[in-house]
Protein backbone atom coordinates (compact mmCIF):
# COMPACT_ATOMS: atom_id res chain seq x y z
CA UNK A 1 0.00 0.00 0.00
CA UNK A 2 1.33 3.42 -0.95
CA UNK A 3 0.84 6.39 1.28
CA UNK A 4 1.52 10.04 0.62
CA UNK A 5 3.41 12.18 3.08
CA UNK A 6 2.99 15.93 3.06
CA UNK A 7 6.00 18.24 3.03
CA UNK A 8 6.63 21.93 2.37
CA UNK A 9 6.08 21.80 -1.41
CA UNK A 10 3.00 19.60 -1.32
CA UNK A 11 2.73 15.82 -1.46
CA UNK A 12 5.68 13.59 -2.24
CA UNK A 13 5.50 10.19 -3.89
CA UNK A 14 6.06 7.15 -1.68
CA UNK A 15 8.10 4.15 -2.80
CA UNK A 16 7.50 0.62 -1.54
CA UNK A 17 10.49 -1.18 -0.02
CA UNK A 18 11.21 -4.88 -0.39
CA UNK A 19 9.48 -5.63 2.91
CA UNK A 20 6.23 -4.08 1.64
CA UNK A 21 6.28 -0.93 3.78
CA UNK A 22 6.30 2.51 2.23
CA UNK A 23 8.68 5.36 2.93
CA UNK A 24 9.09 8.69 1.22
CA UNK A 25 10.93 8.52 -2.14
CA UNK A 26 13.89 10.52 -0.83
CA UNK A 27 14.33 8.15 2.11
CA UNK A 28 14.19 5.18 -0.28
CA UNK A 29 17.01 6.71 -2.34
CA UNK A 30 19.04 7.36 0.80
CA UNK A 31 18.64 3.76 1.96
CA UNK A 32 19.57 2.44 -1.50
CA UNK A 33 22.74 4.53 -1.38
CA UNK A 34 23.53 3.36 2.17
CA UNK A 35 22.91 -0.33 1.39
CA UNK A 36 25.45 -0.37 -1.35
CA UNK A 37 26.84 1.67 -4.09
CA UNK A 38 27.23 -1.59 -5.98
CA UNK A 39 23.72 -1.02 -7.27
CA UNK A 40 24.88 2.02 -9.24
CA UNK A 41 28.04 0.25 -10.34
CA UNK A 42 26.00 -2.76 -11.46
CA UNK A 43 23.66 -0.49 -13.40
CA UNK A 44 26.61 1.28 -15.03
CA UNK A 45 28.18 -2.05 -15.89
CA UNK A 46 24.92 -3.31 -17.36
CA UNK A 47 24.52 -0.11 -19.41
CA UNK A 48 28.14 -0.48 -20.54
CA UNK A 49 27.43 -4.04 -21.73
CA UNK A 50 24.29 -2.83 -23.52
CA UNK A 51 26.23 0.00 -25.16
CA UNK A 52 28.99 -2.40 -26.17
CA UNK A 53 26.42 -4.77 -27.65
CA UNK A 54 24.73 -1.86 -29.37
CA UNK A 55 27.90 -0.45 -30.89
CA UNK A 56 28.95 -3.88 -32.13
CA UNK A 57 25.58 -4.35 -33.88
CA UNK A 58 26.03 -3.81 -37.64
CA UNK A 59 22.49 -2.47 -38.04
CA UNK A 60 23.10 0.18 -35.40
CA UNK A 61 26.48 1.17 -36.87
CA UNK A 62 24.98 1.45 -40.36
CA UNK A 63 22.13 3.55 -38.97
CA UNK A 64 24.54 5.89 -37.15
CA UNK A 65 26.65 6.23 -40.32
CA UNK A 66 23.53 7.28 -42.25
CA UNK A 67 22.60 9.80 -39.53
CA UNK A 68 26.14 11.24 -39.57
CA UNK A 69 26.03 11.40 -43.37
CA UNK A 70 22.75 13.32 -43.22
CA UNK A 71 24.23 15.77 -40.70
CA UNK A 72 27.34 16.31 -42.84
CA UNK A 73 25.16 16.81 -45.91
CA UNK A 74 23.06 19.40 -44.08
CA UNK A 75 26.20 21.21 -42.93
CA UNK A 76 27.48 21.36 -46.51
CA UNK A 77 24.11 22.61 -47.78
CA UNK A 78 24.07 25.30 -45.09
CA UNK A 79 27.62 26.41 -45.96
CA UNK A 80 26.74 26.50 -49.66
CA UNK A 81 23.62 28.57 -48.93
CA UNK A 82 25.68 31.03 -46.86
CA UNK A 83 28.30 31.27 -49.63
CA UNK A 84 25.59 31.88 -52.22
CA UNK A 85 24.02 34.60 -50.08
CA UNK A 86 27.41 36.26 -49.56
CA UNK A 87 28.09 36.23 -53.32
CA UNK A 88 24.70 37.85 -53.90
CA UNK A 89 25.49 40.49 -51.29
CA UNK A 90 28.94 41.22 -52.73
CA UNK A 91 27.49 41.42 -56.23
CA UNK A 92 24.86 43.88 -55.02
CA UNK A 93 27.44 45.96 -53.16
CA UNK A 94 29.76 46.04 -56.17
CA UNK A 95 26.97 47.08 -58.53
CA UNK A 96 25.87 49.82 -56.12
CA UNK A 97 29.44 51.13 -55.75
CA UNK A 98 29.99 51.18 -59.52
CA UNK A 99 26.65 52.89 -60.13
CA UNK A 100 27.25 55.55 -57.48
CA UNK A 101 30.76 56.25 -58.69
CA UNK A 102 29.52 56.71 -62.26
CA UNK A 103 26.50 58.89 -61.44
CA UNK A 104 27.42 60.77 -58.29
CA UNK A 105 31.08 61.44 -59.09
CA UNK A 106 32.01 61.01 -55.44
CA UNK A 107 35.38 59.43 -56.17
CA UNK A 108 37.16 56.85 -54.05
CA UNK A 109 36.79 58.87 -50.84
CA UNK A 110 33.25 57.67 -50.36
CA UNK A 111 34.46 54.05 -50.02
CA UNK A 112 36.19 54.97 -46.73
CA UNK A 113 33.02 56.60 -45.42
CA UNK A 114 30.88 53.70 -46.65
CA UNK A 115 33.22 51.28 -44.89
CA UNK A 116 33.00 53.25 -41.61
CA UNK A 117 29.19 53.45 -41.82
CA UNK A 118 28.73 49.74 -42.58
CA UNK A 119 31.32 48.67 -39.97
CA UNK A 120 29.63 50.68 -37.23
CA UNK A 121 26.19 49.30 -38.13
CA UNK A 122 27.37 45.70 -38.63
CA UNK A 123 30.45 45.16 -36.43
CA UNK A 124 30.22 41.37 -36.81
CA UNK A 125 30.75 41.58 -40.59
CA UNK A 126 34.44 41.68 -41.44
CA UNK A 127 34.03 42.06 -45.22
CA UNK A 128 33.19 45.77 -45.40
CA UNK A 129 36.64 47.28 -45.01
CA UNK A 130 37.64 49.91 -47.56
CA UNK A 131 40.07 47.46 -49.13
CA UNK A 132 37.36 44.78 -49.44
CA UNK A 133 34.90 47.26 -50.93
CA UNK A 134 37.48 48.13 -53.61
CA UNK A 135 38.02 44.40 -54.26
CA UNK A 136 34.27 43.84 -54.50
CA UNK A 137 33.99 46.70 -57.02
CA UNK A 138 36.86 45.19 -59.03
CA UNK A 139 35.30 41.71 -58.90
CA UNK A 140 31.94 42.95 -60.17
CA UNK A 141 33.60 45.04 -62.90
CA UNK A 142 35.55 42.00 -64.06
CA UNK A 143 32.53 39.69 -64.20
CA UNK A 144 30.34 42.30 -65.93
CA UNK A 145 32.75 42.75 -68.84
CA UNK A 146 31.33 41.20 -72.02
CA UNK A 147 34.44 39.14 -72.87
CA UNK A 148 35.94 38.75 -69.43
CA UNK A 149 36.06 35.00 -69.92
CA UNK A 150 37.11 34.49 -73.50
CA UNK A 151 37.14 31.43 -75.65
CA UNK A 152 40.20 29.28 -75.65
CA UNK A 153 42.57 29.65 -78.59
CA UNK A 154 41.64 26.21 -79.91
CA UNK A 155 37.97 27.14 -80.22
CA UNK A 156 38.92 30.35 -82.10
CA UNK A 157 40.83 28.40 -84.74
CA UNK A 158 39.50 27.60 -88.20
CA UNK A 159 36.68 25.04 -87.98
CA UNK A 160 38.05 23.43 -91.16
CA UNK A 161 41.50 22.82 -89.68
CA UNK A 162 41.61 19.24 -90.88
CA UNK A 163 41.18 20.38 -94.48
CA UNK A 164 43.86 23.03 -94.03
CA UNK A 165 46.29 20.42 -92.74
CA UNK A 166 45.41 18.09 -95.64
CA UNK A 167 46.28 20.80 -98.20
CA UNK A 168 49.76 21.18 -96.71
CA UNK A 169 52.65 19.11 -97.90
CA UNK A 170 51.95 15.36 -98.02
CA UNK A 171 54.23 14.71 -95.06
CA UNK A 172 52.64 17.51 -92.95
CA UNK A 173 50.49 15.00 -91.02
CA UNK A 174 53.65 13.18 -89.98
CA UNK A 175 55.34 16.43 -88.98
CA UNK A 176 52.38 17.53 -86.87
CA UNK A 177 52.23 14.15 -85.12
CA UNK A 178 55.92 14.39 -84.23
CA UNK A 179 55.52 17.68 -82.34
CA UNK A 180 56.27 16.95 -78.66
Amino acid sequence: MRQRIAHAGGLSRSSPLRNGSSVPATRHRQEANRHGEETCDEEKSQRGRQMSELTSDKGYRDWIVSIKSQIHGSQIKAAAAVNYAMLELYSFLGEQIIERQETAKWGDGFLQQMSKDLSSEFPEIKGVSCRNLRSIRQWVSFWNQPDSIGKQAVSKSDPNWKQVVAKLAPDAKQLVSQIP
